[in-house]
């Protein structure tokens, strides 16, 4: 659908990047505004000679050819279709790598404050940020704690300059974290790593989780419910056997037997990714000339997702850093094995996502996705129960001498199934279904209990956090009316949907004039904040 990602500039924060290797030369960002060795600060930000980024550990132009940082970059925008090595997410993205490491093998969180200042100030619209920096702290604490203000600020101007930003969740996860889990939470929502602690706070990042070759959380992997996605990472414990052709038309082919890391570029020279050929024989061969090698991590997840996020904000201007988070999470796919270790059990569908960016017209978008006759419902599974919000404006009409009150309640899916107090998912028709569904803790009170005059209507706002789907019901005299018929006691769907977002009720019992007009409610989104 979509590989070029030029029109958008993906900051890679992390240790240097070989700026010279032949599958990321000509995707080097280049800033338009420097002389290349007149040593002065032609554009006057502060940085000599930044004409390819910046080395925040050494202070100086020139970054460190560093494996970590150039194995990130290459997953995320490595040039495709050149004949060469590997593609990344997003072929033709500009790269602009920011070195916060330098030869000091340190990373302080200054460096990486900075060079996110640097990154927004000079035109990335996305930054990837493989780094962990660990602390026993609560979100809240980080972001409150002294020491962390240039961080947080640094963050809060990247946010003001509609950046999208991917963080790695970190390689905590294996039995260490486990001794840690309760009920649930896993160890990104107890002892927490500062960056994605610090992303379940700000709208415009994502802290991404790994997954492995069976869609299951990589073993290694962080994780929690304040995760925001999933995507690949890589085993490099794994391997496969593979067909590899011989010379010529005519050669015999090998059985090569090869890992499931992540392949991607390194500095030229220091690949020492092999794979085993005719494994009767056990001889070996190193791949691409050295200038490749698998890895595995979060560190490999959270590139994948900074260049779908390349790619969705190249698809649209109009996109903001908080709709591609939006928009990630609208086109994942939900995973049963992933839902104890991100929210919503969310795994990384490129396609989908594309195909949400690609007819992009504005947040309302989203609310509709899985909107049919048979599911009458608002979709807000994109959200993250935490910072992302969706702002906007119900406005509800009536014609009808009934007087139908009428609003919202929380369902786990579209076909209005919701939990029972312990649990248990209940479904339309089934014993109690009105009584859980109308809890006073399932109704969405700034939308609901709405009752206006006849041939008048009212515009109510709304101001939303929660990942659910929201499902309409209506309280006509002693009846209670939803939108499945199989939650009603005449076994017809007192709802239609009118078209995107807009919701008919029929008030009467078995139907009635089947005009669907004696509540109209119409949803409007004004933002994603």
């Amino acid at each position: 659908m979509r590989t070029d990602g030029s029109s958008a500039i993906l900051a890679i924060i992390d240790s240097g990047v070989d700026i010279d290797h032949p599958d990321l030369v000509k995707n080097i960002w280049t800033n338009p505004n420097e002389i290349a060795g007149n040593n002065f600060d032609d554009d006057k930000n502060g940085y000599v000679d930044d004409v390819n980024g910046w080395n925040f550990g050494d202070k100086t132009p020139t970054p460190v050819k560093d494996r970590h940082g150039t194995h990130v970059a290459g997953i995320a925008a490595a040039s495709g279709n050149n004949g060469i090595g590997i593609s990344g997410v997003a072929w033709n993205a500009r790269i602009m790598p920011l070195d916060v490491q330098g030869s000091t093998g340190n990373i302080k969180i200054e460096n990486v404050s900075d060079a996110i200042i640097y990154a927004a100030k000079n035109g990335a619209k996305v930054i990837n940020i493989s780094l962990s920096s660990w602390s026993k702290l609560s979100p809240k604490d980080i972001k409150e704690t002294i020491s962390y203000d240039y961080l947080k600020n640094a963050l809060e101007y990247a946010k003001s300059k509609d950046v999208f930003i991917a963080v790695s969740t970190g390689n905590e996860g294996s039995a260490f974290s486990d001794l840690k889990r309760w009920k649930g939470v896993g160890d990104l929502d107890r002892t927490l790593s500062t960056y994605p602690a610090l992303g379940s706070l700000f709208s415009n990042m994502a802290s991404v989780v790994s997954s492995d070759s069976t869609n299951e959380k990589a073993g290694y992997s962080s994780y929690g419910k304040l995760a925001s996605i999933a995507a690949p990472g890589g085993d490099t414990t794994k391997t496969i056997d593979l067909f590899i052709p011989g010379p010529g038309d005519t050669g015999k082919s090998e059985i090569a037997t090869v890992n499931f890391g992540i392949l991607s570029t390194v500095p030229v020279g220091t690949g020492t990714a092999q794979t085993t050929i005719a494994k009767t024989t056990k001889s070996k061969e190193v791949l691409f000339e050295g200038n490749y090698d698998f890895f595995q991590g979060t560190s490999m997840a959270s590139p994948v997702i900074a260049g779908m996020a390349t790619l969705i904000r190249s698809a649209k201007p109009s996109i903001s850093a908080q709709d591609t988070l939006a928009i990630l999470r609208a086109g994942a796919t939900a995973e049963p094995s992933l839902a104890s270790a991100v929210n919503g059990g969310l795994t990384a569908n490129l396609y989908k996502s594309l195909q949400i960016a690609q007819k992009w017209t504005g947040a309302g978008d989203l609310l509709k996705l899985e909107q049919s006759d048979q599911t009458p419902i608002v979709n807000l599974k994109f959200l993250t129960d935490g910072p992302l919000t969706v702002k906007g404006t119900t406005t509800v009409s009536r014609s009808a001498s009934f007087d139908p009150i009428t609003g919202f309640y929380k369902a786990i899916d579209a076909f209005g199934s919701v939990y029972d107090g312990i649990g248990n998912i209940v479904r339309p028709g089934d014993r109690n279904y009105a009584a859980i569904a109308l809890n006073e803790g399932n109704i969405v009170s700034s939308i609901s209990g709405v009752s206006i005059g006849d041939e008048k209507s009212t515009i109510n706002q709304f101001s939303l956090t929660e990942s659910t789907f929201l499902a309409p019901y209506a309280k006509v005299n002693e009846n209670i009316w939803f939108a499945f018929k199989e939650a009603n006691s005449d076994t017809f769907a007192h709802f239609k949907l009118l078209g995107a977002n807009q919701f008919g009720l029929e008030d009467m019992k078995g139907g009635g004039d089947l005009d669907f007009n004696d509540h109209i409610i119409t949803f409007a989104v004004n933002t994603l904040a």
